[in-house]
């Protein structure tokens, strides 16, 4: 993973609000708590998240880790010290 040094916090705001942007919603009514599987998302609209997601934070981003951190918090907890 490269160095991104992006925070918890950064990634979840940037989660979201593109998790926002694909329900038509305000980024404040995304729980992120809410496993992404409940969030209302297709499938598609999950892999080109997650690939403007990895792209953002210049890393490798494998399709089975939305299934091992399945809420925004989670996967922004683990993005974030996987790149520190």
């Amino acid at each position: 993973m490269a160095e991104t040094n992006k925070t918890v916090e950064a990634i979840i705001v940037w989660m979201q609000e593109r998790t926002a942007r694909d329900l038509d919603k305000a980024p404040d009514e995304v729980d992120i708590d809410t496993p992404f599987d409940q969030l209302g998302l297709d499938s598609l609209a999950i892999l080109t998240a997650t690939g403007e997601l990895a792209e953002w934070l210049e890393v490798e981003l494998e399709a089975a880790t939305l299934f091992e951190y399945a809420t925004i918090r989670k996967m922004a907890e683990f993005l974030a010290k996987s790149s520190s």
